[in-house]
């Protein structure tokens, strides 16, 4: 009786199961296309297939896209690694460029820089 009884209790959890809690951040990238680099909304289309991407918004007057992540599941680096992928250079807005080896095409963000 009792092996049927936690038979019951693990079959329930195992259907409801037990999610993640998603830690949703935003990021706003100044983007700047390379030779030979697809569109920005191609760009985005990547984008939102990327682990822990969740949505992608591009002002292309700005120059900028805002990418929401889930940040258990990826981060900014990975992101600005599927910007180069796409032909682009990408770096977080608000990044102090001046202070790195090699400015912002160094492509090193860190976490300050989110948006909350």
């Amino acid at each position: 009786m009792k092996a049927i009884l936690l038979s019951i209790l693990f079959l329930l959890f195992a259907s409801f199961g037990v999610q993640a809690k998603t830690d949703k951040k935003n990021v706003m990238f100044n983007v700047m296309a390379q030779s030979g680099a697809q569109s920005k909304k191609e760009m985005e289309k990547k984008l939102k297939l990327e682990t822990g991407i969740i949505s992608v918004k591009t002002d292309s007057k700005q120059g900028t896209m805002l990418v929401t992540y889930n940040a258990n599941a990826t981060n900014i680096k990975s992101i600005t690694n599927a910007f180069k992928k796409g032909g682009f250079i990408a770096f977080p807005v608000g990044e102090n460029c001046s202070t790195k080896k090699g400015g912002c095409l160094n492509n090193i963000p860190t976490e300050m820089n989110t948006l909350r």
